[in-house]
């Protein structure tokens, strides 16, 4: 430990490295968080695999994105079945951080309408605790994750018949009042009511 501190002081981390950083973080991560998720869902272009390194060496060299690049993916814009405005509002959401645009609403959404469910019929099924568990992956909030952690926890000792019916209610009925306290669910339902409002 004491040779890579020494080593360290000796290395200037610079833009470069940086940057080299957070594209190996990007692909090779195995972290969920809803930010990545909707990197994920975006497409990526046809690029010459061959190219990659040249791209990259010029940017990471140069400090410039090389016009070869920009003239490829110009080409590609044309030459490809994409929707370039729908994608290049995508791109500008990349520039956003997580308090500019809320990445995990749609597995907010997907939470909201689940507990609302689940508190009606006063009961949880195995297919609303697997969901529950996928969208609590990419909920940015971790006092939010930590709850719905709870409420998948008992979900399962219900499922599986270590707890009563009873139980289940009462334990669930306190994680859902913390929720509201926190003001979280009616956050959540705002969104929901604005989304339906602008459709």
């Amino acid at each position: 430990m004491e040779n890579g501190c020494r080593g360290l002081s000796s290395i200037k981390i610079d833009e470069r490295i940086a940057l080299s950083e957070i594209i190996i973080y990007l692909r090779n991560t195995s972290d969920k968080s809803s930010y990545l998720k909707f990197i994920e869902g975006i497409s990526p272009l046809n690029f010459d695999k061959i190219e990659i390194s040249g791209y990259l060496s010029v940017i990471l060299l140069e400090n410039r994105v090389p016009q070869h690049l920009i003239d490829e993916i110009g080409y590609i814009y044309t030459e490809e079945d994409i929707d370039v405005g729908e994608r290049i509002k995508d791109l500008d959401l990349l520039t956003k951080d997580n308090m500019q645009v809320l990445f995990d609403y749609p597995y907010l959404k997907d939470i909201y309408i689940i507990l609302k469910d689940v508190k009606k019929q006063e009961g949880i099924s195995a297919e609303a605790i697997n969901k529950l568990q996928e969208s609590n992956c990419y909920i940015d909030d971790s006092d939010t994750q930590e709850v719905i952690e709870s409420i998948i926890d008992i979900g399962n000792q219900y499922r599986n018949n270590k707890i009563s019916r009873e139980v289940f209610i009462n334990e669930f009925n306190r994680h859902y009042k913390n929720l509201e306290d926190e003001s979280i669910l009616e956050f959540i339902g705002d969104l929901i009511s604005n989304e339906m409002k602008s459709n």
